[in-house]
């Protein structure tokens, strides 16, 4: 009789104990996962970016996700977070899920780099000389730099937006007289461009020689007697200057 009571006991006490670890393990919690990611990952200062946290929890729910820097300064809640910074640098960023039993997981880090917007390169242009007749060369000249950069290609234009030349300095030549008028694009190594103001030169044509005859009135004197030396100059493209009368010795 007693031994059975105690038998009884040891059963009662076996299945008291596979239930309770049978509790245990159901009721444990299991943490929540987390990653996150930014887009974009580069920026420039004043543009906004967006975090963004993927959270999953095996058994049960994620009611929190809230976003620290690398300082540890709280910076924002939830699965989406749009920032942005007004000073140049790297910043760094994770997330801490939070389930609904109170497990937490603090992602990885994720950074994005913020850029100061780029500043557009300067360009100044000269002709030389600025004046020519037709058919002889001049030369175009443009002086570019870049404060936050290099200067990757000058291309040069006509007033009818036409492309005549690229580099520093272009040399041409016109075979029509007139003012011909030229300006200057200069691009830098992240895209950004700047036209010059506009430099002309004018083309003349060549100076045409005054045309000249000469009589004489009479042709036959005494000597002492007087006689006139007459000449009739033009010219084609301006005005004769001077009419000068010489010698068979040139004097």
């Amino acid at each position: 009789m007693r031994l059975n009571r105690w038998r009884n006991l040891l059963v009662v006490l076996l299945i008291g104990v596979s239930f309770t670890g049978c509790h245990n393990r159901i009721s444990e919690n299991t943490p929540p996962t987390v990653t996150v990611s930014a887009n974009p990952t580069e920026v420039n200062t004043g543009e906004s970016f967006t975090l963004t946290a993927d959270a999953l929890d095996p058994d049960g729910t994620v009611p929190s996700i809230e976003w620290y820097d690398a300082h540890d300064t709280h910076v924002g809640s939830g699965s989406s977070l749009t920032l942005r910074e007004d000073t140049a640098g790297t910043y760094t960023f994770y997330a801490v899920a939070t389930d609904n039993d109170g497990a937490s997981t603090r992602s990885d880090t994720v950074s994005v780099t913020v850029h100061a917007p780029n500043q557009a390169p300067t360009l100044t242009v000269s002709v030389d000389p600025s004046e020519v007749e037709t058919g002889e060369s001049f030369t175009l000249r443009a002086e570019a730099s870049d404060p936050d950069g290099t200067v990757q290609g000058i291309e040069w234009y006509d007033t009818n937006d036409t492309k005549v030349g690229s580099g520093a300095t272009v040399t041409l030549k016109e075979e029509s007289a007139g003012t011909y008028t030229f300006y200057a694009v200069v691009t830098d190594d992240d895209g950004a461009s700047t036209r010059s103001d506009r430099v002309s030169v004018t083309v003349h044509a060549p100076n045409q020689v005054p045309t000249l005859t000469v009589s004489v009135d009479p042709s036959e004197v005494e000597t002492g007697e007087s006689f006139t030396l007459r000449a009739e100059a033009s010219d084609p493209d301006g005005t004769v200057q001077g009419i000068e009368w010489y010698d068979t010795n040139d004097t």
